[in-house]
């Protein structure tokens, strides 16, 4: 068995195959297979029939099919006639729904958005250029301590040579 929910904004009966079986906005059953479905009454809707295959539905998820009133035209709504509430709709399919590949993939786009963004926010000096500077600073030390032996060996020699005048 097969299920089936006719949408109408009022209750109408409902010809699924030409034979009456039921009335709209409520769950129908019928067998599995392909089946025209049409309105009772005053054709003032649209589409003017439904042809649809009809299968792997079920009580909670049954197929839906929606006739619309067409404009210009009256529809006199009984005050007793109440409507029910219409049927949960079945889970969206994977490929509007984001799960599995397509979650992965929103993942992976974030994670290069913030990749992108931190490297902006990184400051210009780079390590070669760090290890540049106190390779220089090493050098300007030995510059500095070759004038200091220079100045000392001067002066050790300006002492000697007062030494030898004495």
């Amino acid at each position: 068995m097969e299920f089936v929910r006719v949408l109408f904004p009022t209750s109408r009966k409902v010809r699924i195959d030409g034979t009456l079986n039921g009335t709209t906005n409520k769950t129908l059953q019928v067998n599995a297979g392909t089946h025209r479905f049409t309105l009772d009454g005053v054709s003032n809707y649209s589409p003017p029939s439904i042809l649809r295959a009809v299968t792997g539905t079920t009580n909670l998820f049954p197929l839906t099919l929606q006739f619309v009133p067409l404009v210009g035209t009256a529809t006199i709504v009984p005050e007793t006639a109440v409507l029910e509430a219409p049927a949960p709709q079945a889970p969206a399919p994977a490929a509007t729904a984001p799960g599995g590949a397509a979650r992965r993939r929103a993942q992976a786009k974030k994670k290069v958005k913030k990749a992108k963004t931190a490297k902006k926010a990184r400051p210009a000096a780079k390590k070669k250029s760090a290890k540049k500077v106190s390779a220089k600073k090493v050098s300007a030390k030995k510059k500095s301590a070759k004038k200091s032996t220079k100045k000392s060996a001067k002066k050790s020699a300006a002492k000697s040579k007062k030494k030898g005048r004495k």
